[in-house]
């Protein structure tokens, strides 16, 4: 009963050892280092993104009565210039932060 037990533990090692292949101690490192490039990639592109998304808004809020838009048109102008100006101050600060993320 015990050299079962030995075996169906070297098999459970063994194919836990196949099937997770990044735990290899030399596979490690550059798998680590891949995700965390990939990942700050990914995070630019959501923030510049976003950023872009949200300085669009600014823009339409600042110029939608120019551009006829009737929503904008028709609604306070010192809510659109507020609104307007919060969206410029954090839509300029998520493409800050995007282009500048610390190296660590």
């Amino acid at each position: 009963m015990k050299s079962f037990l030995s075996i169906s533990l070297v098999r459970i090692q063994f194919i836990n050892y196949i099937a997770h292949p990044i735990e290899n101690k030399m596979i490690e490192p550059r798998y680590q280092e891949r995700r965390k490039k990939t990942f700050k990639i990914m995070r630019l592109i959501y923030d510049v993104g976003m950023g872009a998304l949200i300085l669009g808004m600014s823009a339409v809020m600042f110029f939608g009565d120019r551009w006829e838009i009737p929503q904008v048109a028709e609604s306070d102008a010192s809510f659109r210039y507020l609104f307007g100006g919060i969206c410029l101050l954090y839509g300029g600060f998520r493409v800050y932060r995007g282009f500048n993320q610390p190296q660590s």
